[in-house]
């Protein structure tokens, strides 16, 4: 065979791969549409900005700032925040506006039935080595409600207010789970099937191989599927945590991604290494126990799209107005 005849099989050959690729993630998308396009941290975003618009809503006045007691900022003590009609969030004083200094989508903290944010976490004593939970205010936010501010107030707003806050924070580990917030606290979405470990992330999912244990014998086997997970690692996918005052969540292709799993060329990818050849074949072998996973998955993540949908819907009900308004005044 002449080289140039090798050079157009190759082409040939390259061509028709490129084919059966698109046509298999096009396969994919169409079949687990939620899991591959619905993309939670952007949900989970727009929540986070519409929660904190609708505090603001809430307050009659542009010029209204009322402060809250509220935990110091670095330390333990206490220190308050501001909240005021212009700038959506928490501010403690001297704070830059415009990236609020407390979040709602954070799993460790939690709405009392009175209405106020907590914080409940681990605390260790290393002379006992015993953990205790501790809680501790984040921001009392039923001070909204004290007479003294009555007159700054819209009331039923502020009732839309708390009530459609206990609704989201009760709900977030349904949404945060597809999250590094979710990773971080032991939440993830994440199931294993066949020989495969899969990290659901915001949009598509992570595709890895099982841990193996060796026993006394060393003989080798994949972990039981009841077993507990470990804690995924997300150190890959930093971006998509809120950080500090201005981060978001965010989705990023890691080199797992199943959108890689064919993709052996990809920047940033090991070009036909071992490891993706492996999985792919792994994949293929165990197809039909890794199918009713994702199709189980795919109605979990369905459903949680569609309830956060209907919060934005509610939310948007007050914002919307309340936007256009504050466009129309500029």
């Amino acid at each position: 065979m002449s080289l140039l005849q090798k050079l157009k099989d190759i082409r040939s050959v390259k061509q028709s791969y490129f084919i059966l690729q698109r046509r298999f993630f096009g396969e994919l998308s169409k079949n687990y549409s939620h899991l591959m396009n619905s993309d939670m941290a952007v949900i989970a975003n727009k929540l986070e900005d519409e929660l904190k618009t609708m505090l603001c809503v809430s307050l009659k006045y542009s010029s209204v700032k009322i402060p809250l007691k509220a935990k110091a900022r670095y330390n333990r003590g206490e220190s308050y925040v501001n909240v005021q009609r212009g700038e959506p969030g928490f501010y403690f004083p001297q704070s830059q506006r415009g990236t609020s200094d407390i979040h709602f989508m954070n799993l460790e903290q939690y709405i009392t039935d009175k209405g106020d944010m907590f914080r409940r976490y681990e605390e260790k004593d290393y002379n006992t080595n015993k953990v205790k939970k501790c809680d501790e205010l984040m921001v009392k936010l039923t001070e909204l409600k004290a007479p003294k501010h009555a007159a700054r107030i819209h009331p039923d707003k502020l009732d839309f207010f708390f009530k459609i806050l206990k609704e989201v924070m009760s709900y977030r580990e349904k949404f945060l789970c597809y999250t590094n917030e979710g990773y971080r606290n032991d939440k993830g979405a994440q199931f294993k099937a066949g020989r495969l470990h899969f990290a659901l992330q915001p949009k598509s999912m992570d595709v890895t191989l099982r841990k193996l244990k060796v026993d006394e014998d060393g003989d080798v086997s994949n972990e039981d599927d009841s077993s507990d997970f470990d804690i995924y690692e997300v150190n890959e996918h930093d971006d998509n945590t809120y950080c500090g005052s201005s981060y978001h969540f965010q989705y990023q292709m890691s080199n797992s991604d199943i959108l890689r799993v064919l993709d052996y060329s990809s920047p940033g990818s090991k070009h036909f290494s071992a490891d993706v050849h492996e999985r792919l074949k792994i994949f293929i072998e165990d197809y039909e126990k890794i199918k009713p996973r994702l199709i189980a998955e795919e109605e979990k993540k369905r459903k949680a799209v569609n309830i956060c949908q209907d919060f934005l819907h509610q939310l948007r009900v007050h914002t919307v107005p309340f936007k256009v308004l504050g466009e129309i005044k500029k």
